[in-house]
């Protein structure tokens, strides 16, 4: 193939593209615009607007409101906050002076 054969080539396919294409002004005009392209953003802030309501009133109504007089108190029995303390206990500081010495004290 030479040079002239790839240009005629794509030429043609340039000329089969051109045909197949639509038309520019059929493109950009749209006759018919979906009822969406409003409704989905106009939701979304309503939504949006609606939970921030709701945010405020319930931030202000625990600001505001006495706490319920009939609270259910929870019993918890004793809670020790360190169960494995005995744990650490040794029997003295001596047997952390040094290194253990293991099979020596037989």
């Amino acid at each position: 193939m030479n040079d002239d054969d790839l240009r005629d080539m794509f030429q043609a396919q340039r000329r089969d593209d051109a045909r197949r294409a639509p038309p520019f002004r059929a493109m950009w005009k749209k006759e018919k615009r979906s009822p969406w392209r409003f409704i989905a953003p106009i939701a979304t802030l309503a939504a949006a607007a609606a939970v921030f309501v709701v945010w405020c009133g319930t931030k202000q109504m625990t600001a505001s409101a006495p706490p319920p007089a009939a609270v259910a108190q929870v019993i918890a029995p004793e809670w020790d906050p360190a169960p494995l303390d005995f744990l650490l206990d040794t029997p003295g500081l001596a047997a952390l002076s040094g290194t253990p010495d293991f099979g020596k004290g037989e």
